[in-house]
């Protein structure tokens, strides 16, 4: 976990640096020192640097509290895998999971979704 988007991008730049990465990550849109969007950028070009083609790398969840279309189609553009708006319940988490082939263990708690 980061605490803000400069950390974000510090943790996947060490995680490259070990030659291990993430099969996921999550940015908010909203992120204290660097926003998601230019971590999503940052990171993708990480990637590219490692010789990672697009679609191949790891799998990155934008979220926020804001349903603004023209976040959403920059973090599109830029390469995110999918778009969560919160509050974020289990069950559309659990679908986009799923969608990306990262698969839970086990279902989703039929009491915690709407």
């Amino acid at each position: 976990m980061a605490i803000n988007g400069i950390e974000g991008v510090e943790a996947v730049r060490l995680a490259f640096e070990a030659k291990e990465t993430f099969d996921l990550v999550c940015l908010d849109i909203n992120m204290p020192e660097m926003d998601g969007n230019v971590a999503l950028k940052h990171i993708r070009e990480m990637e590219m640097e490692a010789g990672i083609h697009p679609g191949h790398g790891m799998k990155i969840l934008m979220t926020t509290a804001s349903d603004d279309r023209a976040n959403v189609m920059e973090a599109f553009r830029d390469q995110c895998d999918g778009y969560l708006i919160k509050p974020i319940w289990e069950k559309s988490l659990v679908k986009t999971l799923n969608e990306l082939g990262l698969t839970l263990s086990q279902p989703p708690d039929p009491a915690l979704t709407p």
